[in-house]
């Protein structure tokens, strides 16, 4: 018994024709009958009655498919594990925090795998947290995080860094002023990322240095909508300058505040790696020429 005459007998059985499991399985319905037959044969009991109505399952066969249900499953998980490994071992797996994406570029990373053609890229976007996790987990070979990350489990090398700013909608008193100071937040509305993101722990940390608690009337998970919220006079926002605020919205630096920095972050015993060290090369002769 294998993998192939399993499916196919599910696969009668879920037609009730051999003819349309046939053309499912892009197979002759000769074939499949010739499986059926076997299959039959090797568990020395009938699986299905042939009649006029197609292919009526006996209770033999409603038991095998009950209990082939789950291996079958099980196959396909394993078959995709072993996939999985087969990739991990010939590829590099890399994951973004959300929000890296929008400085680093993929392209530079492409460049770098070109000169290593039996190495394949793959990579993924998701918050902090979970792309520190799936490292941690060897799901990932590396990563670029919002950090530095507080383990002493993971090698980091600081590849880009700028300050947080605030977003001043025109009539605010903020808005023709050069910079603000972390205390000048006290009391204002503002909006910005939710908990998911670390520029929002950053500010909100920063400001308990200063002996008071950011006053958030939005916490989003999207960055478009902090300049959204600002343009209706919702409140201040709280943002990196990485995308083009409109007009008439304008960035005011924040002074005393905590910078907004990507690491590179990988587990410390692969420090070493010769394809880490070429990325991280490429990646800060780019940021930090």
């Amino acid at each position: 018994m294998d993998i192939h005459a399993i499916r196919c007998f599910q696969r009668v059985f879920e037609k009730e024709s051999i003819h349309q499991a046939a053309k499912d399985l892009c197979l002759t319905p000769q074939g499949v009958s010739r499986v059926i037959t076997a299959l039959e044969g090797e568990m020395q009991t009938p699986l299905f009655v042939r009649s006029r109505k197609g292919m009526e399952a006996t209770p033999e066969g409603q038991y095998f498919y009950e209990h082939t249900q789950e291996l079958t499953r099980q196959l396909l998980d394993l078959q995709l594990g072993m996939q999985a490994l087969k990739r991990k071992k010939a590829g590099l797996h890399i994951g973004f925090s959300c929000g890296v994406l929008n400085i680093l570029s993929i392209h530079v990373l492409k460049d770098v795998m070109a000169r290593h053609p039996d190495k394949s890229l793959e990579w993924v976007e998701d918050f902090n947290e979970k792309i520190v996790q799936l490292i941690a987990e060897d799901s990932l070979s590396c990563g670029f995080c919002i950090g530095p990350i507080r383990s002493d489990a993971f090698f980091q090398e600081e590849i880009y860094r700028t300050g947080i700013e605030a977003v001043i909608y025109e009539g605010h008193p903020f808005y023709d002023r050069p910079s603000i100071t972390i205390e000048d937040l006290k009391g204002q509305p503002l909006v910005g990322l939710n908990e998911h993101f670390s520029l929002f722990h950053s500010l909100v940390r920063r400001c308990a240095d200063f002996g008071f608690t950011p006053q958030f009337v939005v916490k989003t998970m999207e960055s478009r909508l902090i300049y959204h919220f600002c343009q209706e006079r919702v409140g201040i926002g709280i943002d990196v300058n990485i995308h083009a605020a409109p007009p008439p919205l304008r960035y005011v630096p924040i002074t005393e505040g905590t910078p907004w920095r990507i690491f590179f972050v990988c587990k410390k015993e692969k420090r070493g790696d010769s394809l880490f060290q070429e990325i991280i090369a490429a990646l800060t002769s780019r940021h930090h020429p």
